[in-house]
């Protein structure tokens, strides 16, 4: 496990700003596609 943490903080260290601004761009469709949950409280 230490080893996938290691990986992950080296794969961070080394994004550049148009990997951060994809990145930040997954987290936030993300987020709204969890907050809407796939339509299920439209019929509320």
């Amino acid at each position: 496990m230490d080893r996938f943490w290691r990986h992950v903080v080296q794969l961070v260290d080394t994004m550049g700003t148009h990997e951060w601004m994809l990145a930040l761009a997954g987290v936030i469709v993300l987020g709204l596609f969890c907050m809407r949950g796939l339509g299920s409280r439209s019929k509320y």
